[in-house]
């Protein structure tokens, strides 16, 4: 009896924080379509720069030598920007998974409980 009252009461808290993850899921997910976008477009700029100023330091003139050491200087720059922002965005995404781990942990031993086996989720031999 005991586990059933326990499995209802994991049940009830998987479901309410599964639910509670609803919206910041839809927040997570307009923001990561636009983060995305960002890191593309910076992506690009950074790539461009790199190879614009690598090719102007190869060149013969003293002039572009000069602006090209400036590109690769500010292209790498920029890159510190994004590789930042992808870091940051794959720690996000793996908190996120733990939290979904967690809330499927509940709901399967929430479920487990209720239907009046063990108070333990680490017995797999019935199945």
């Amino acid at each position: 009896m005991l586990a059933k009252i326990v499995g209802a009461v994991v049940l009830v808290g998987g479901v309410v924080l599964g639910a509670s993850l609803l919206l910041p899921l839809l927040g997570m997910m307009v923001s990561g379509v636009w983060v995305m976008l960002k890191l593309t477009v910076l992506g690009v700029l950074v790539g461009a720069l790199l190879f614009c100023g690598w090719r102007w330091v190869n060149s013969s003139s003293a002039l572009a030598k000069v602006a090209g050491a400036f590109l690769l200087v500010g292209g790498i720059w920029l890159s510190f920007s994004l590789v930042g922002g992808i870091i940051s965005g794959i720690f996000g995404l793996l908190g996120f998974a733990l939290v979904v781990g967690l809330v499927l942990g509940l709901i399967y031993c929430g479920w487990r409980w209720i239907n009046g086996r063990s108070l333990r989720c680490s017995d797999m031999g019935k199945y």
